[in-house]
């Protein structure tokens, strides 16, 4: 769990898959979806289009097809690295001479936790309470948020099972749809793809995340923004988790 910022900050995931921190009016509540059971949202609704709103609330407003939750998970999945990577390296960068040691400790952290995603077979309800669980400006605990990613992932292949060959109808779609573990196995390797750019994006720019959480400007900004960067180049070349 991290600390309050300093001043009043938002948390969003933007158009091109990066979390930002921005100014905010007030500090924000604690960062909570209501999460109405789906039988209450879809009445006569098939059980898994019912467990897909109960989870992600956001979908009511969409038709439900495993592209769109195929979407939202994806969009899930983003807000989930941004989240963990923010929380590493508010919690273990310190401007000074720890800096680099700090940064290169949050890098790994984020890298190892992210890293453990697996398909999963929990209980929606178990789903649901971790998501309800708000910790801080980012909202739920990191395995909360990793868990509705995995569950997520799972549901896509159990609506489009109910569905029938209606989405089966490209070769991809054939082997995605051949089990749970088969949607893990095309989804992962674009994670693997998009980690190290990830990876590099925040950590390169931790100066900035530090800076605005702790409200606090170093004189020595140009240089930590420049180790930070310098970071990143090391991480990429052994980018493996331990």
């Amino acid at each position: 769990m991290t600390s309050q910022p300093r001043k009043p900050l938002s948390a969003d995931l933007d158009p091109d898959g990066i979390v930002r921190l921005r100014r905010s009016n007030a500090f924000a509540a604690a960062r909570t979806s209501p999460h109405m059971p789906g039988a209450q949202l879809l009445p006569g609704g098939l059980p898994i289009e019912q467990d897909i709103v109960w989870v992600f609330p956001a979908l009511m407003s969409t038709p439900i097809t495993p592209f769109t939750v195929r979407t939202h998970v994806r969009q899930a999945w983003q807000y989930s690295v941004g989240a963990i990577f923010h929380r590493a390296i508010i919690t273990h960068a310190r401007f000074g001479p720890t800096w680099v040691d700090g940064l290169r400790h949050a890098a790994q952290l984020a890298v190892n936790e992210l890293y453990s995603i697996r398909v999963t077979d929990l209980p929606v309800v178990d789903v649901v309470a971790g998501l309800e669980t708000s910790i801080d400006l980012f909202g739920p605990p990191n395995s909360g948020l990793l868990h509705g990613v995995e569950w997520g992932f799972g549901a896509e292949f159990t609506l489009a099972s109910a569905y029938g060959d209606t989405f089966r109808q490209s070769s991809t779609d054939i082997v995605r749809y051949r089990s749970r573990q088969a949607v893990f196995e095309q989804e992962w390797p674009l994670m693997q793809h998009r980690l190290p750019q990830l990876t590099q994006h925040y950590i390169g720019g931790a100066y900035d995340i530090v800076a605005a959480w702790n409200d606090d400007r170093s004189l020595s900004a140009s240089t930590l923004r420049d180790q930070a960067r310098t970071l990143t180049y090391d991480l990429l070349e052994r980018f493996n988790p331990i």
